[in-house]
């Protein structure tokens, strides 16, 4: 499902994602994007019902492979992110090291940004400590430039990986459409809030809305949106649950399962978090979760 391109993420192979799910009768849905499945589901039907309306706005949208990508570099979720060996690892106002979260690569978004002051966003949160998650003031921002630079080979001793694996992002530009959700819901759509802006890890176009309706995010009026970092869960019975992985994951608990913790990585109750850029070049960050 992924395939190469003049980019520096892996692009998604949309040819072969329409060939591997025509033939599949699961049932379509509005989705919360991680899996190529998920994608697909979204994107056909916006296509079938006509839900491609204006206004539009470009967003690079990421399915996930599982593992460690090609690149250090590239957007990824847990794992060792590209950290200079000569650069202090991140830490609490008490010296107690953080933990690292995920990254994000802008270079092949550029388009969809204002300038920002480096290549990557790292994301940083305390370790053992889930308060961040409603108190997002705890949650640490680094920017870097790619460098040819030694980078870190693995995590500090005494920091775990926030997960037990960890995904790189296979990139895939669409649109976030405001109007399709409500579009969606009068076709009578499953999961329609789903089929507007798009739910998952994404830079660029709108902030998707968990508890907010879209037309509230004005508290954010003097910021400008980054990108979104979603809950990451594969979809079940389908082929291809990650991009480089073909066997299909069951509704089980264990490692063939999307709910064993090799094949989730949930954000409270299947939440995200929507990253901002304030009038000083501050990150500030929103979290929300259903």
């Amino acid at each position: 499902m992924e395939k190469a391109s003049s980019k520096q993420h892996p692009e998604f192979d949309v040819e072969a994602m329409k060939r591997f799910y025509r033939p599949v009768t699961k049932k379509l849905s509005g989705e919360q994007i991680a899996s190529p499945f998920d994608l697909y589901s979204v994107e056909r039907l916006r296509d079938d019902h006509q839900l491609r309306k204006d206004p539009a706005f470009k967003t690079d949208v990421f399915v996930f492979g599982k593992g460690t990508p090609r690149k250090r570099h590239l957007t990824k979720v847990s794992g060792v992110p590209y950290w200079p060996t000569t650069r202090q690892w991140p830490r609490g106002e008490n010296g107690e090291r953080y933990q690292f979260l995920a990254q994000f690569n802008f270079a092949d978004s550029t388009d969809l940004v204002p300038e920002l002051p480096g290549d990557l966003l790292l994301i940083f949160v305390p370790q053992g400590d889930e308060d961040w998650w409603w108190e997002n003031d705890l949650v640490k921002f680094e920017w870097l430039k790619i460098k040819d630079t030694p980078t870190i080979s693995k995590i500090p001793a005494g920091v775990d990986p926030y997960s037990p694996s960890e995904w790189y992002g296979v990139i895939h530009r669409t649109h976030d459409y405001p109007v399709a959700a409500a579009l969606g819901k009068k076709a009578g759509l499953a999961q329609s809030y789903n089929l507007g802006i798009v739910n998952g890890t994404k830079i660029g176009g709108l902030p998707h809305s968990i508890q907010k309706d879209e037309e509230q995010w004005g508290a954010e009026s003097q910021t400008k949106f980054l990108c979104q970092l979603s809950s990451i869960q594969a979809a079940p019975h389908v082929p291809y649950p990650w991009t480089n992985h073909t066997d299909e994951l069951s509704l089980e608990f264990d490692d063939g399962g999307i709910y064993g913790d090799d094949n989730q990585c949930i954000f409270g109750d299947m939440g995200l978090l929507n990253v901002f850029l304030d009038a000083d070049g501050n990150c500030v960050v929103n979290s929300a979760s259903y």
